[in-house]
């Protein structure tokens, strides 16, 4: 809308800043009697709406005033001719910039006769001496003519305007730990005279490069991104020139950090031997191959460990490391615990029978019952080899005659506890021992020899004379004959 000011002035014609007389205030004490504020006018009847012309006006009312300017005039540059002008010359050519947009052009006739006949810029007729530029040739042709008003001289004139300035972005490096507190993008221009300033934007966090020149039509930024987070990083490069701008947007990856490992669960494991256990376990294989890790930029990563190739009886931590491809490391630990779980393992002697010494049996000091309690083996996982002498049994100071089951036990180092049973017999296995008595010589009392009952034989401590027995638990009986006797206990008949 136009703005007007006290006589209808459009503010457009006015001098700015504006005369003494009129000028902008809101203040009635500078404004004195001089106090205007333009306002809208109104097309319709020529009026002015609102208008204030006294400063007293201004008292209980203050209002506020907005001015609206025109646009800045554009500037004027002068284009220079290839080859310099001659009257005899005909073709030129010239070069504008990308900003300029309106050639006008300034004929000057150094024939006070001659005229200009007309003007054409890109195949139309140019009026008022201005035509509008576009992209790349715009030939101009001047046709002059003589002070004959017939014969005609043209010159003609290829302006070309240049391609828009614009800068790119080459490819950038990742941003590393070795290279983020000087981060260096690279980039082209196609145009001289320009500038580039860079700024880096991670997050909520954004760093910029001083301006950096670009020659040659190439050009480098220096920023520093240490204070920018891990991940993408937008890249902005604004490259200026005179009268222009451009803007071009890339991208880079911060990776600053390494991956992040992830660790399987602790475990404890039965020990192998009094060394530990292997790594070459199945249940350390799997704990082993638990280990993952992923990173920000390479995604999963390859794990190592430092784990032995034979765990000892304790407390093991070991540490999983990944890289990424940069050489970032990230690490995580776990442990594994190797103890004794098994008892151990008695191998009891078999089973057997040995001869009782007497009525009650055998003693456990007997020496083949001693032998076979030492008998008895047994194998630890840790403790190794056990001898009967390390094994306890429960055996009774006397074995009695019959089946005795004895229960073999130990504890290993770690008061794990391992048995087994036996069952040793005690029998009567020994026959009797038989003493005769010394041979006599009796009268025979017929032809048929002398009866059993004679005195001498009877009563001559020859038939019943006492008897040496020797034997388990055998009992003499009544010798019956003179080479036999029987066993009451067993019923066994010896000669």
């Amino acid at each position: 809308m136009p703005i007007v000011g006290n006589g209808k002035e459009f503010e457009t014609d006015l001098v700015w800043p504006q005369a003494a007389s009129k000028y902008w205030t809101a203040d009635k004490n500078e404004a004195g009697d001089k106090a205007f504020v333009y306002t809208t006018r109104n097309y319709n009847n020529d009026n002015v709406v609102n208008n204030v012309t006294q400063s007293f006006n201004l008292e209980n009312s203050p209002i506020w005033v907005m001015c609206v300017g025109d646009k800045p005039a554009a500037s004027t540059n002068a284009i220079t001719l290839t080859p310099a002008f001659a009257s005899d010359v005909l073709s030129y050519s010239a070069t504008v910039a990308n900003p300029v947009t309106e050639v006008t052009l300034a004929t000057v006739l150094t024939d006070s006769f001659a005229t200009v006949d007309s003007i054409t810029a890109n195949g139309t007729a140019v009026t008022g001496n201005k035509f509008t530029m576009a992209d790349g040739s715009n030939p101009v042709d001047v046709k002059v003519l003589a002070e004959d008003a017939v014969g005609t001289t043209t010159y003609s004139v290829t302006f070309t305007r240049a391609e828009a300035m614009a800068v790119t972005i080459a490819a950038g490096a990742t941003i590393t730990t070795a290279n983020q507190s000087s981060y260096s993008v690279t980039g082209a221009c196609n145009v001289a005279d320009v500038t580039v300033v860079v700024t880096l934007t991670g997050g909520s966090a954004s760093a910029a490069s001083a301006a950096a020149t670009c020659t040659d039509s190439a050009w480098t930024a220096t920023a520093d991104a240490s204070g920018l987070p891990d991940g993408t990083v937008t890249v902005t490069a604004v490259g200026t020139s005179p009268g222009e701008t451009s803007t071009v947007v890339g991208s880079a990856t911060k990776d600053t950090a390494g991956p992040v490992v992830s660790a399987p669960a602790s475990i404890t494991v039965d020990a192998a031997s009094a060394a530990g256990t292997p790594a070459s376990n199945a249940t350390i294989v799997a704990f082993l191959a638990a280990a993952t890790a992923a990173d920000i930029v390479d995604g999963s990563v390859s794990v190592t460990n430092n784990a032995p190739s034979v765990f000892p009886i304790a407390a093991t931590t070991v540490t999983f490391t990944a890289a990424d491809s940069l050489g970032n490391t990230g690490t995580a630990t776990a442990v594994v615990t190797v103890e004794d779980q098994s008892a151990p393992v008695i191998t009891a002697p078999e089973a057997t029978t040995i001869t009782a010494t007497d009525a009650d049996g055998t003693a456990r000091t007997a020496t083949d019952v001693a032998a076979w309690l030492d008998s008895v083996t047994g194998l630890d996982n840790v403790d190794g080899e056990l001898t009967g002498e390390q094994i306890g049994n429960d055996a009774p100071e006397v074995f009695p005659i019959g089946a005795t089951t004895v229960k073999f036990f130990i504890l290993d180092s770690s008061q794990l506890e391992g048995s087994a049973t036996a069952v040793l017999t005690i029998a009567d296995l020994t026959a009797p021992v038989v003493t005769p008595p010394a041979s006599i010589t009796v009268a025979a009392t017929n032809a048929n020899g002398t009866m059993a009952g004679d005195d001498l034989v009877s009563d001559g401590a020859f038939l019943n004379g006492s008897v040496s027995w020797q034997g388990g638990a055998a009992v003499a009986a009544n010798i019956t004959s003179y080479f036999a006797v029987a066993e009451t206990t067993s019923g066994n008949v010896y000669d």
